[in-house]
């Protein structure tokens, strides 16, 4: 017992002396477990910074300082807001202490390239801001921003410089004034961002400092950082870590997010470790590890003999368990932006019970993969086969500490509850001689999840748009429209191709094109954000249409152009009826009857073969709609075959009739 009084007043001391708690309390947390006296490093009690404020630029008087891991898109707060000579200065702090990479800068959610000066160029299909917006930035090491120096002497100093902080320097300058709201639609809340790999983390496997986002690492780091949790390096058990470390990096487990310096530091340790799955416990010697994300076999066996007692409980209530589970996990490819992963549903127990609905938010998972597999594990240790309290002999102090390869596990041979089981809770006392033990049944299941594909990703950040865009799938076609009463008349309508953009206005001209080649253009109407334009009333002919955007890099000049010739009745008539032929000496007699309605002529075909295709316009024929009609032809001797076609007052013609066969000789 030496061995393990001695541990228990290593822990006891280590917990009172960190995290400022008396003695008989640490010593009590260490009695009912190490899972227990973990606890006061994770338990959640408020919020961290929301993600819409991280990515957000805030004007405030005072808030809080922010730090990253992993891969981020980053707001900030604006240190400085003035406008000077037509040019918007706008200094904003991202970040407290460097970031590991730069990697991208984003304006109103659109990625930027920059020249070696950095003004804002249309490099990769990149976006230009017409070359207006001009960006420096500090990587928390500043020099002076000659520039702001120079404009505002007297309100920005060399004192202002904000060591240590990653900022950037913005100067907007003025676009024409019919072009503000196509460059810059949000005005002066125009929003600039940068994608960044966040703050570098010590990874004890190989001594050195760099980027990583594996979950373990940025733990770490948070653990024992300034702007984190300040514990002590001393007290890491680096040993355990680094295994942890490998067993993210198998899994894929990685974390990516901005706390704020004033967040409850219990609860950001919680958002990383949901990223793997994971929790800090103690060794031993009195240390910090950290476990989780996989599957341990047991090495530890606790025999019916040494059970002493048994509380056992069905892990699951279905009456009030959840059966479908969802999971928010926050995705690059849809613009580091809340995404719901694919819904894990219990389609068996769905058979039979009401659909009740359990959401896990991960919001430093960065992966949907990763938020998949995450899912999987949450719903085997919330639904577990059983729930079990043992009390057993000193037998059971081989459960106490884990193996640090995964979870803790143990093995239960009993007749009633054998199997394998997590460790919750572990205490024991020594005046007693026994230990209670708080567990749940798990499973050798933790890979092998059933990946579902993900939502497709929306256009990045870094999307190649055209900085020129012009319309495409320029259509057109006209539109009967009711003047009053019985009148009606023929409008033209445009439809373009959705351009997936939403600061762009359609335009769209027309002018006659079988008049005067100086026939003025006019402007068609357009909905706002619409993509099918409609003219006025007009008369019949042959009109030109063309459209082109309004908007970011679009230009007046830059449209396609079609022809439409407009028909005021586009109705096709009915074909001639009862359509005959005789021959009377050297002529052919040809006989029908009018159609009925939308009839203004009936055009005669003729052919020396039996195949409308090719066949010669004879002659129109003008007669009463309905009424019995016919013409009579002379052609040279031969054979010949006619048809009949009725044309409207729009000169639209009707199928064509049967053919007839006459000889001349």
């Amino acid at each position: 017992m030496a061995i393990f009084s001695s541990a228990i007043a290593a822990v006891a001391g280590f917990v009172a002396s960190t995290f400022g708690i008396g003695l008989a309390t640490a010593t009590a947390l260490t009695q009912v477990g190490v899972s227990l006296a973990i606890s006061a490093l994770t338990k959640p009690k408020q919020p961290t910074i929301p993600p819409q404020e991280v990515q957000a630029n805030i004007s405030q008087a005072a808030s809080a300082r922010r730090r990253s891991y992993g891969k981020v898109l980053l707001g900030g707060l604006r240190a400085f807001f003035e406008a000077k000579d037509g040019v918007l200065h706008v200094v904003i702090v991202h970040h407290e202490g460097a970031v590991s990479q730069v990697l991208d800068y984003v304006i109103d959610g659109e990625t930027v390239a920059l020249n070696s000066e950095g003004v804002t160029t249309d490099e990769g299909g990149a976006f230009s801001f017409d070359g207006l917006v001009q960006i420096a930035t500090r990587n928390g090491t500043q020099s002076d921003y000659t520039d702001l120096l120079a404009a505002f002497p007297t309100m920005w100093s060399a004192a202002h410089r904000i060591e240590g902080s990653v900022t950037t320097y913005a100067q907007l300058k003025g676009p024409a004034p019919s072009r503000i709201s196509a460059i810059f639609p949000k005005g002066a809340n125009t929003v600039i961002q940068m994608i960044v790999n966040g703050s570098e983390v010590f990874d004890p496997r190989t001594e050195a400092v760099g980027f990583s986002d594996n979950s373990a690492l940025v733990a770490r780091d948070f653990l024992s950082h300034p702007d984190g949790m300040r514990i002590p390096e001393i007290h890491f058990d680096d040993a355990a870590i680094s295994a942890f470390a490998d067993i993210c990096d198998v899994q894929g487990y990685a974390a990516a997010g901005t706390y704020g310096l004033n967040d409850e530091p219990r609860n950001v340790l919680d958002a990383i470790m949901k990223t793997c799955d994971g929790q800090p416990y103690l060794t031993p010697e009195g240390k910090i590890g950290l476990m989780g994300g996989q599957y341990s076999e047991p090495d530890v066996i606790i025999g019916q003999d040494d059970i002493l007692e048994v509380n056992w409980e069905t892990g699951v209530d279905a009456m009030t368990d959840f059966n479908v589970l969802k999971g928010i996990y926050t995705s690059e490819d849809h613009n580091f932006k809340p995404e719901e992963a694919p819904e894990r549903r219990n389609e068996t127990l769905l058979d039979t019970q009401a659909e009740r609905t359990e959401t896990l938010d991960v919001p430093w998972c960065p992966d949907g993969n990763q938020m998949q597999k995450l899912m999987q594990t949450y719903e085997m240790r919330e639904r577990p086969q059983y729930r079990v309290e043992i009390v057993t002999n000193l037998v059971g102090i081989k459960a106490r500490f884990p193996k640090g390869d995964g979870i803790h596990t143990i093995r239960i041979d009993h007749p009633r509850i054998g199997g394998v089981y997590e460790v919750l809770s572990h205490g024991y006392s020594a005046a007693s001689g026994k230990c209670r033990i708080g567990l749940r049944s798990t499973y050798d299941a933790w890979s092998n999840v059933d990946l579902r594909p993900l939502s497709p990703p929306l256009s990045s950040l870094s999307q190649n748009v055209q900085v020129n865009p012009v319309p495409s799938g320029l259509a057109l076609a006209q539109e009967i429209v009711a003047i009053s009463g019985e009148t009606s008349g023929v409008q033209i309508v445009a439809q373009v191709s959705d351009p997936d953009r939403n600061d762009l206005q359609l335009i769209v001209e027309f002018k006659r094109a079988d008049l005067l080649a100086f026939f003025p253009w006019t402007r068609m109407s357009v909905a706002e954000g619409a993509l099918r334009a409609v003219s006025g009333v007009v008369a019949e002919g042959e009109y030109d249409v063309r459209a082109y955007w309004f908007g970011q890099g679009a230009a007046e000049e830059d449209y396609p152009e079609g022809t439409i010739t407009v028909i005021s009745n586009p109705t096709v008539p009915a074909t001639p009826t009862e359509f005959d032929g005789s021959v009377t000496g050297s002529s052919a007699n040809l006989s029908w009857i009018n159609a009925t309605a939308n009839y203004s002529a009936t055009r005669i075909f003729r052919n020396t073969v039996d195949s409308y295709a090719g066949a010669s316009f004879v002659d129109d024929v003008a007669g009463l709609a309905g009424q019995p009609s016919g013409f009579t032809d002379s052609p040279a001797v031969g054979t010949y075959f006619y048809w009949a076609v009725t044309f409207n007052p729009s000169f639209v013609p009707s199928p064509q009739t049967a053919s007839v066969e006459i000889t001349i000789v």
